[in-house]
């Protein structure tokens, strides 16, 4: 399933995959959105 676009603000982590700049999931599940402030 494509979860959202791909770039510097979201990035594919665990169980998802980034393909054609869009992320997609490769588990079923919820989606976590995380923000990072370095």
């Amino acid at each position: 399933q494509r979860l959202c676009l791909a770039n510097k603000v979201n990035l594919p982590g665990p169980g998802t995959y980034e393909l054609n700049g869009y992320i997609y999931a490769k588990l079923a599940g919820t989606v976590e959105m995380m923000n990072d402030e370095n």
